[in-house]
């Protein structure tokens, strides 16, 4: 039994996609190397987050609200894809750094108390919308009614079961991530088969110092990691779907969920190979997401400012893939 076993995560994928053994073992080293410097991500910062001085109940509760919603950045219009953007309370951001801000906002200027649970389980889609407008009333984010219903579900079943308050479920599963994914199972927003946001969540929590795992956290496998790894060779898959790579086409979601499995079985194959927490190594990874960019790459200009360029095999056609999904 594995911990991916543990955690009830099944990561068996299609032949259409598979894991070059050789890039991951290329990508272990280097992640090794950077793991010397690299510190962690305390989630502090007073424009997106919690202050210091918020109690652990307020943080889990504004983590948890922020992750259950923490999904779909992007639109198309034909062949182009266009990112959530916008300017709130005076500040610019871009996908879930918006969401972030306009949630900070939120709490900061009283317009609806989103950390009471019994409030939220009421608040109707019309206080939900105004909360992720810009500073001219613009909708930035897509998907809101199904954002709105996994608030409502998460208030609802927080009132229910842990007295309103996400703490009590984080004081319950003392320190288990097995027992903490179990949980957040139950509610609508966290029901993704490989536990995306599940996974977000915990490397929130734990990274604030709310909570110290007992089992290391998995990597939370989103767009712009399967991007870097697929760019890196570290996931190959056949012509028919780096066709619909290369030009922002929409997978199935069967297609979409392999590769994301693909993606996660290879992370954690490192994992077990480096001995490495998976959110650090989900960290460096993401964190590279602002160099390895969509349409202009710094391997095009500076290769060597990449942490990978020396086994990267450079497909930077291929693109963030798209499915339509709440899951990431």
């Amino acid at each position: 039994m594995t911990l991916l076993d543990d955690l009830g995560i099944n990561v068996e994928f299609s032949p259409k996609f598979q894991v070059n053994e050789s890039k991951v073992e290329l990508l272990s080293s280097s992640l090794l190397e950077l793991s010397q410097t690299h510190k962690g991500y305390d989630w502090i910062d007073d424009n997106f987050w919690l202050p210091k001085t918020e109690s652990d109940e307020f943080v889990s509760q504004f983590f948890t609200l922020g992750n259950s919603i923490n999904f779909k950045y992007w639109s198309k219009n034909n062949s182009e894809l266009i990112y959530s953007s916008g300017k709130k309370s005076g500040i610019d951001a871009r996908g879930a750094m918006y969401m972030w801000r306009c949630l900070k906002t939120c709490v900061d200027s009283g317009t609806f108390d989103i950390l009471d649970s019994k409030k939220l389980s009421e608040i109707t889609f019309d206080e939900f919308r105004k909360i992720f407008q810009d500073d001219s009333r613009n909708d930035v984010l897509p998907l809101l009614e199904e954002r709105h219903r996994n608030w409502i579900d998460l208030a609802t079943k927080l009132n229910d079961c842990w007295d309103g308050n996400m703490i009590n479920l984080l004081h319950h599963c003392k320190n288990s991530l097995v027992e903490f994914t179990k949980s957040l199972k139950t509610f609508r927003a966290f029901d993704d088969p490989i536990c995306k946001m599940i996974m977000v969540n915990a490397i929130m929590h734990q990274g604030r110092g709310l909570v110290t795992f007992d089992q290391p956290i998995i990597p939370g496998i989103d767009y712009q990691i399967l991007k870097q790894l697929l760019r890196l060779g570290v996931i190959t898959t056949n012509s028919e779907i780096e066709n619909k790579l290369e030009h922002y086409h929409l997978l199935d979601n069967s297609d979409a969920l392999d590769i994301r499995k693909a993606g996660l079985s290879a992370l954690f194959e490192i994992m077990e190979k480096t001995k490495l927490p998976g959110d650090y190594i989900d960290n460096m990874i993401w964190g590279n997401r602002t160099k390895c960019e969509e349409n202009n790459p710094i391997c095009l200009t500076d290769e060597t400012a990449c942490p990978f360029h020396k086994f990267c095999d450079k497909k930077t056609r291929l693109l963030i893939p798209l499915e339509d999904t709440r899951y990431y």
